[in-house]
């Protein structure tokens, strides 16, 4: 999910509900994902240079 301006993009939680009608995803999925994107929108707003440096460190780890 993308967060933009406040909100979610629609095309994003559509995608996500799509999903979850469809019985790609469970319920439990379609929460966790839901939870996760908050989290990651809650850490973003407040510690958003952690954020920039964990995705860094996650980014060498990958590359190294």
């Amino acid at each position: 999910m993308i967060y933009t301006n406040g909100e979610f993009k629609e095309d994003d939680r559509d995608e996500l509900e799509r999903a979850l009608e469809e019985n790609v995803i469970s319920i439990s999925q379609y929460q966790l994902a839901n939870t996760a994107a908050f989290e990651m929108i809650k850490w973003v707003v407040t510690d958003f240079n952690g954020f920039i440096t964990f995705c860094f460190d996650r980014l060498r780890e990958m590359v190294d």
